[in-house]
């Protein structure tokens, strides 16, 4: 079985579902005639081969690559072993998205930073979906700045002994609803993910995160931490948390967490007092709290 044939039955295997999730509003862009109940994962890739193109890509050099990416399509990206990269991909557009697959084969080096633009219009949806092997390092830098409905599927897996995945969502939502979902798979020994996602919620944005971390019997002396912290900026902004652990082995180490919160007060008065309008001292402080890239 190739690496990803691997990861493609993984992806399949632990395909996330839609509880406290707005299927509704998925299938009424993306699969017209199925019900909330349906597999909706299946719906998306069917379609998404059908429909969209599909790119591969074989890193076998060091450097820097771009992906520009306005549809909705299947990217499969093979980093070879000992190679250091960095990816720049944007995905821009209405109803932008389609699902990415990465496998960073042994001792890799992956910086990948995704950029996500998705305007007013049809909602988007992209599954991205990480292998790696044996001392490979994957580093995710993830921003969603939304103006209509997103889901975005984050999944790592590490299959290789010593690997480490490092991932950062960073999301700003304006009146409308982020579903972010996340999986933390652990499968080799001496495995380390860590995962943070921030969200910035304005007006009456919505968002929901659920992140899982699943740990098997083979994950000898792996450590997953998980941490979503949510910042409030209106009084009709909502957010939902729900993180989760699957632990089959005594020896992990996995932590979890989750806060919401406010403006400061203190820090917003402090910049307001230095002659800054209120408008440039909350984007101050937005910007301070999501720490981007």
């Amino acid at each position: 079985m190739s690496s990803f044939d691997q990861l493609r039955d993984l992806c399949f295997t632990n395909r996330f579902d839609w509880k406290f999730s707005r299927p509704e509003i998925f299938l009424k862009n993306f699969a017209q005639k199925a019900e909330p109940a349906d597999d909706v994962y299946v719906m998306m890739l069917e379609r998404c081969a059908a429909e969209g193109p599909r790119r591969s890509m074989a890193i076998g050099n060091d450097g820097f690559y771009e992906i520009a990416q306005d549809d909705f399509c299947i990217i499969e990206i093979k980093i070879a072993r000992g190679i250091e990269v960095r990816l720049d991909h944007r995905t821009v557009g209405n109803g932008c998205g389609g699902f990415f697959f990465l496998v960073a084969e042994e001792g890799s080096s992956v910086v990948y930073n995704h950029n996500v633009s998705n305007e007013i219009g049809p909602v988007g949806f992209e599954s991205i979906s990480f292998l790696a092997e044996a001392g490979s390092r994957i580093d995710l830098n993830q921003k969603v700045a939304t103006g209509s409905d997103f889901r975005s599927e984050i999944s790592f897996f590490l299959t290789g002994e010593g690997s480490k995945i490092d991932g950062k969502i960073f999301h700003i939502g304006e009146a409308s609803f982020f579903d972010c979902r996340t999986l933390q798979y652990h499968l080799g020994r001496n495995t380390i993910s860590n995962l943070v996602a921030k969200f910035a919620l304005k007006e009456n944005a919505n968002s929901s995160f659920c992140g899982k971390i699943i740990a098997t019997e083979t994950a000898i002396d792996s450590e997953a931490r998980q941490l979503n912290k949510n910042i409030i900026l209106s009084d009709s902004a909502r957010t939902t948390s729900v993180p989760s652990m699957d632990i089959r082995n005594p020896g992990i180490k996995c932590y979890h967490g989750a806060t919401v919160s406010e403006i400061n007060s203190e820090q917003l008065f402090y910049l307001r007092s230095r002659g800054i309008d209120l408008q440039t001292a909350e984007q101050m402080i937005v910007d301070g709290f999501l720490e981007f890239y």
